[in-house]
Formats: C-alpha cells, structure tokens, sequence
C-alpha cells in the first residue's frame, strides 16, 4: 500500500513540475510580447503628432464682442 501511495505522489509532482514549466514559460512568452508593446507604444506616443498639444488647445473660443461687431 505504501509503495502505492508513494508512486502516486511521485507522477503528481511530476505532473506539477510540468504543469510549473508550461506556466513558466507562457509568463516568459507574455513578458517578452509585453516588453514589444511597451516598445511599440512609446515609439508611437514620441512619433505622434499630437503629443505634445496640451488638449484644450484644439477648443475654439468664441469671438469676443468687439469682434463679433468688426
């Protein structure tokens, strides 16, 4: 019984262990995918040409009285 016992605990840590591999290397594959991104995304904030426009500058303002009437 006990030898039993002892193999079953064996292949589940096997099993684990891969299970801890996969996931290791999906984590590795999505920081690497999230490094890209962030790459991506600074080059295309630096590149573009609204960054550095405050955003209320694009409002018009309406005339003011005195050139409303001239």
């Amino acid at each position: 019984m006990k030898a039993t016992r002892a193999q079953f605990y064996k292949r589940r840590i096997v099993e684990l262990e891969a299970q801890l591999q996969r996931r290791d290397e999906r984590i590795a594959a999505l920081e690497k995918q999230n490094a890209k991104l962030s790459v991506s995304l600074r080059s295309f904030v630096k590149n573009s040409p609204n960054c550095s426009k405050v955003l209320s500058s694009g409002v018009v303002k309406p005339p003011t009285q005195t050139q409303a009437i001239g």
